[in-house]
């Protein structure tokens, strides 16, 4: 006899029993493919993101440098204003030493009459350009052809005079020294140039 269909609104209908052949081939799957939920994609799972690309280590570098730099300029602008003049030159200074360090750049030696117009106005410092500095230059240069000695030479020779003359009582100005031999040597000595201006200022006294 027949056994009737269940209703809707009866029991579920029950789930065939798995036999040892399904199991066989369930186990074989699962060793094949492996199990059911491994086989979802990890990309498919929702709210995945992608990675993100990491920094490189050059870009970072560059980052730390900027931000660093900028930081330090802000610091002396701000002490420059707060200081006033003063505290503007000692900024550029250091500015221009720290920069000097880095570089490597060795400082120019003086000139003979730069040292010459420095020890006139007992100064530490003078401009490049400054007239006193010129005027040497320009009595340095004329006297070139005319003194055996080199302009470093011609310049230690007015500063030993001149220390010589002091001791006497005599002061006369390093300009006036050379400007003293320059006269003496015109034109119509010039059958003599070269010749020592040393030998020539001692004679004169």
């Amino acid at each position: 006899m027949a056994r009737k269909a269940s209703s809707p609104s009866g029991n579920a209908r029950r789930e065939p029993e798995l036999t040892s052949a399904d199991r066989a081939m369930l186990k074989y799957l699962d060793a094949l493919y492996g199990p059911l939920a491994s086989t979802q994609r990890p990309t498919d799972a929702p709210g995945s993101t992608k990675p993100e690309p990491r920094t490189s280590r050059a870009g970072l570098l560059r980052s730390v440098l900027g931000t660093l730099l900028l930081v330090s300029t802000a610091f002396l602008a701000w002490y420059a204003l707060a200081g006033g003049e003063a505290s503007v030159q000692r900024t550029v200074e250091l500015l221009n030493s720290t920069l000097g360090e880095r570089r490597g750049t060795p400082e120019t030696a003086p000139t003979p009459e730069y040292v010459l117009a420095v020890r006139t106005m007992q100064v530490d410092r003078l401009a490049p350009d400054d007239p006193l500095v010129l005027q040497f230059k320009a009595l340095l240069d004329a006297l070139a052809p005319k003194c055996k000695e080199n302009r470093a030479q011609l310049a230690n020779v007015v500063i030993d005079v001149h220390a010589a003359r002091l001791r006497r009582g005599v002061e006369t100005p390093y300009l006036n020294i050379l400007a003293q031999v320059d006269a003496a040597l015109s034109t119509q000595t010039r059958s003599l140039w070269p010749t020592s201006c040393a030998e020539l200022l001692t004679r004169m006294g």
